[in-house]
């Protein structure tokens, strides 16, 4: 699904985010994780069937990736699934992204620390 822009240009929810620069990405990102800390009681409890080892409001994950994690572990209630979907609808592999990029950061702070 892609969303119109002033210009009635197709743009996917992450080249909105970029097109201005790198600081509107990282502005989202700090939200998305915010949102993963503050609403993690709620997001638990509607979202997930158990608490297993993929809990919202672990600090410096997003929501995708907790949702992507879950889903993988078929562990999303019918709400989670349903937002799973969405985020599906919104962006291809959207979830799937975001602990993509969250890897890729491990591996760069692992490589910062070996080299120090």
């Amino acid at each position: 699904m892609y969303l119109f822009t002033l210009r009635s240009e197709k743009k996917n929810i992450g080249e909105i985010l970029t097109e201005n620069g790198s600081f509107n990405k990282m502005v989202s990102i700090g939200i998305d994780i915010l949102g993963n800390i503050v609403g993690s009681k709620t997001f638990n409890k509607l979202l997930l069937k158990e608490i297993l080892q993929f809990p919202f409001g672990v600090a410096g994950q997003r929501i995708s990736s907790v949702i992507q994690w879950n889903y993988l572990l078929n562990n999303l209630s019918k709400y989670g699934m349903r937002l799973y979907l969405i985020l599906e609808k919104l962006e291809k592999d959207h979830a799937k992204k975001s602990v993509d990029t969250e890897i890729k950061l491990a591996k760069r702070m692992i490589k910062l620390n070996l080299e120090l």
